[in-house]
């Protein structure tokens, strides 16, 4: 498993393999125990494809009580409507990568999603002055994608050297076979085929003797020519003989021996790839780029900031058309950081300048904390930074600078185990092979001086000053990201606990039990509640303690499990935006036979956050939305809606259309303000069942 010796891969390719490791799985969903399955690193199979095939069919005949019959499973395999068994795939994708179309799955596990949802969340209109802030802090620019080239070499020429060396060995006797590919040296072949695994732009293809797609030709294609421009003292003519054996391109004459070898080291080949890209990019790279760890999320790609409410649309829009029943989640066991935890992290590229301000200021002040060695100050400025960002995503909305900071050794621990794994994933001045204790125990040290609550502590105190609104928002965004979670096409899953607020980092942070007991004492404390109570966003502090989000998840679930259709097979239609803060707010509909649901979000709080005591609430009202208006689509005007979230949610009776109504009128469009109501959230959602 990827460079862990002691977790044994399984070749399921071999039919006895398969049957072994499957006879109790498929038993189970034979009976009907298990109604869908999560498979996780299909990119380490020989053949993911012929896998899913496989388990699909099975599960069919099984339930069938039928010899297995291939035509059958072929045409069974056809139909992504009536597949035997829900199975989404644990599948990191590109940008501009969807999944195989071949395979007989429902969708991803919904890494895309989170991604899509943080972007959102993400001012992309801010992109220069973040990058700005990120290099003058370290005092030197970064080059993203030679930083992406530097770590996969790193890790082909470490821990993944001894499958780069087997793979050599099998080109070079496949090359020996062939006049004029002979004189390709072995140490050439390594060098070759190290540059094209460095240069490949996905996780990895999926040609086999049965199918080689266009897109999969076309990633070789780009590998290939990339690595053939960067390394020109290598004979250009190795790289098409590389392209021709991982396209599997033979020639009328090759015998059935010389191909099966062919296919066998292309398949290899396509086994090597995801592995180098998961420990380089995600396991390396991803802890040495900070410029807003928030898009440092596993299926991420921190070069994009930020994403656009058309892409947005066009995202879920496309998802409904090819896989509506795709996965869709915020947080997992795998995840970088939390929902929540990126949710807050996005204010910050709001406010570039005051962040870039607030962490020179904090540079100066925690100085002294810092360990000379050899006269060079450990921690390093890079990793400084990534600790700034970490400490306001998990900073405690108790901890005001108007109040005595409560005790922050337990905040301490964890950022302490966490900051020490991230230094030696990131593999510049220590490692988990190569451990450099006296930067270690300098980055330890520093961070207790740091969150030190037994002294006078100035740095505490400028960030509990820094971090009050960014909290605030933070909350903001969270509810807004479950709602779209909750309402978009695909099926939710959330991961325990964050129906409730959850603020955790990598493993082992996020590995401890749900907390259970909270969770049903907010049930509880909700039983017989149908609004958002305005004191819950009275101050950060007061949306920290209140069932918030636990509220709203229930809303949600509770209008999906009444209407299941809808959500699942309902159109996806946006709502176009008008007005000053067009940019700041996100709607559409969902609709099917004659029901249909208007969900309204909105982003980048920071401008509009009022002054935040016990005394004075949010600031959301009229003024912060002036003339922006939703304009409703042809065939939903003239709709009376009934308000499930939003302005007056339905503790209020009448019909009308001003806020504090539990129904409105919408003739043709209708004021954002109207949508809102200032002491219960920038957020809406209004049902209707007369389409």
């Amino acid at each position: 498993f990827f460079d862990v010796n002691d977790l044994a891969a399984l070749r399921v390719e071999d039919p006895r393999v398969f049957e072994a490791t499957h006879q109790y799985l498929l038993k189970w969903v034979e009976s009907d125990r298990i109604h869908g399955l999560r498979i996780d690193h299909p990119d380490g199979l020989y053949d993911p494809s012929g896998y899913f095939e496989q388990l699909q069919a099975d599960i069919y005949f099984r339930r069938a009580n039928r010899r297995r019959d291939a035509r059958e499973a072929e045409a069974v395999l056809k139909d992504k409507d009536r597949l035997p068994c829900y199975v989404v795939v644990e599948k990191i994708l590109a940008h501009h990568e969807h999944l195989p179309a071949p395979w007989p799955v429902h969708g991803s596990t919904g890494y895309e999603f989170a991604n899509l949802a943080t972007g959102f969340l993400v001012a992309a209109g801010q992109q220069k002055a973040m990058t700005r802030v990120y290099h003058r802090f370290l005092g030197s620019d970064v080059d993203y994608a030679e930083g992406v080239f530097d770590c996969k070499k790193l890790i082909m020429d470490t821990s993944l050297a001894s499958e780069l060396s087997v793979l050599a060995h099998q080109l070079n006797h496949i090359s020996e076979q062939r006049w004029d590919w002979r004189d390709y040296t072995l140490n050439t072949l390594r060098k070759a085929l190290r540059e094209v695994v460095a240069c490949f732009p996905v996780y990895r293809t999926y040609v086999t003797p049965r199918h080689c797609s266009r897109q999969d030709a076309d990633y070789v294609d780009w590998a290939v020519t990339t690595a053939k421009k960067r390394a020109t003292a290598i004979d250009p003519a190795i790289y098409d003989f590389i392209r021709r054996v991982l396209l599997l391109a033979f020639e009328p004459g090759d015998d059935e021996a010389f191909r099966a070898e062919v296919s066998m080291f292309a398949q290899k080949f396509q086994q090597y790839t995801g592995p180098v890209m998961a420990k380089s990019f995600e396991d390396t790279f991803f802890y040495r780029y900070n410029r807003l760890v928030a898009l440092n999320e596993v299926g991420g790609h921190p070069d994009h900031f930020g994403v656009s409410i058309n892409a947005f649309h066009y995202r879920n829009s496309e998802r409904l058309r090819w896989q509506p029943h795709s996965f869709l989640n915020l947080s997992t066991h795998d995840a970088k950081r939390s929902g929540d935890v990126r949710a807050r992290l996005a204010v910050l590229s709001e406010i570039p300048l005051r962040w870039g301000k607030a962490v020179a200021h904090w540079a100066t002040l925690t100085q002294r904390f810092k360990t000379h060695v050899d006269g060079v100050p450990f921690p390093d400025r890079n990793t400084e930074y990534l600790f700034y960002q970490t400490l306001i995503g998990l900073w405690p909305a108790t901890a005001s600078a108007q109040t005595e900071l409560p005790d922050l050794s337990g905040l301490c621990s964890r950022l302490e185990a966490y900051m020490l794994k991230a230094a030696r994933e990131a593999k510049v001045h220590t490692s988990w092979v190569n451990q450099n204790q006296a930067y270690e125990q300098a980055l330890a040290q520093f961070i207790q001086q740091c969150l030190n609550t037994g002294v006078t502590n100035r740095f505490l105190e400028a960030v509990a000053e820094f971090a009050r609104p960014v909290v605030a928002c933070g909350y903001l965004n969270s509810v807004a990201q479950q709602m779209l979670l909750l309402t978009v096409p695909g099926v939710p899953d959330v991961y325990q606990g964050n129906e409730d607020w959850c603020f955790q980092l990598v493993d082992p942070d996020n590995r401890h039990p749900a907390d259970f007991d909270r969770l049903r004492a907010l049930q509880r404390q909700c039983a017989d509640r149908s609004a958002i109570d305005p004191a819950w966003l009275a101050s950060s502090e007061a949306m920290a303690q209140s069932p918030l989000k636990w509220f709203v998840t229930r809303q949600l679930m509770q209008l999906r499990q009444t209407y299941p259709d809808l959500f699942l097979q309902g159109a996806y239609e946006p709502v176009k935006v008008a007005g000053a803060k067009a940019g700041q707010v996100m709607a559409f509909i969902r609709h099917h036979e004659g029901a249909a649901v208007l969900v309204v979000v909105s982003r980048f709080h920071f401008e509009r956050l009022g002054p935040l005591d016990d005394a004075a609430p949010l600031t959301m009202g009229s003024a912060a939305w002036g003339n922006t208006t939703l304009k409703l689509p042809k065939a939903f005007q003239g709709r009376t809606w009934q308000r499930l979230l939003g302005a007056g949610g339905d503790e209020t009776k009448g019909t009308g259309e001003g806020m504090g109504e539990s129904t409105v009128t919408i003739d043709k469009q209708i004021a954002v303000a109207d949508c809102f109501d200032p002491t219960r959230g920038p957020w809406a959602v209004l049902t209707v069942l007369t389409v």
